[in-house]
């Protein structure tokens, strides 16, 4: 039976003193934030790990309109080669919260690994214009967490310490542990601390 650990950033007074993630539940609630051209594609192929050969095709689409595409393969050539495999995997947010202050910088501009060939580029202007900030409520499995990052979340959560608290899972989270998606209207950019309001 599935059982969810939802955790309420707004109530953290309460005891998680004996919390055990992998004893007592089977899903952590969490949070994934995109700039999405096409929702029902996260319906049906689940969120992805960043591939290579989908994520070239996208780069070019993104930013060759302005941009020559010798200039754009170039640089994700270059960036590429310094991705690093922990980066390369599905990364979510246990709280809201924590997208919309501190890591708005995904509903903004998109993909993370993008966004740094734009701004190689000069040219992250172009992201904003493409896609709907989206953030992803999603249900993943514990067992797919790595246990370094279960234990983290533990200790954080029962320090009262509830900012910042990110884990990643090393492959695509399945369709069905998307519970739905919400379009923020308001959202920080913490490379600029600009607060943009979507329409």
């Amino acid at each position: 039976m599935k059982r969810v650990f939802i955790f309420d950033e707004s109530n953290i007074s309460q005891d998680y003193s004996n919390l055990n993630l992998q004893k007592d539940y089977t899903h952590i609630r969490a949070y994934h934030g995109c700039r999405t051209t096409n929702i029902k594609s996260y319906y049906e192929k689940g969120i992805l790990a960043i591939d290579e050969d989908f994520t070239r095709q996208n780069a070019v689409d993104l930013l060759s309109g302005e941009v020559p595409i010798e200039a754009v393969l170039n640089e994700f050539n270059k960036q590429w080669s310094e991705l690093n495999r922990i980066h390369k995997h599905v990364w979510f947010t246990l709280t809201r919260k924590e997208l919309l202050e501190s890591c708005g910088h995904y509903l903004i501009y998109g993909s993370e690994f993008i966004n740094a060939i734009a701004a190689a580029l000069n040219c992250q202007c172009l992201l904003r214009d493409r896609g709907i900030p989206t953030i992803f409520h999603c249900d993943v499995p514990i067992s797919d967490i790595p246990i370094d990052y279960t234990r983290d979340i533990i200790e954080l959560v029962q320090y009262g310490y509830c900012e910042n608290i990110g884990f990643r899972i090393e492959h695509k989270l399945h369709p069905q542990n998307i519970v739905k998606h919400e379009h923020p209207s308001k959202i920080k950019d913490p490379l600029t601390n600009i607060i943009f309001k979507m329409d």
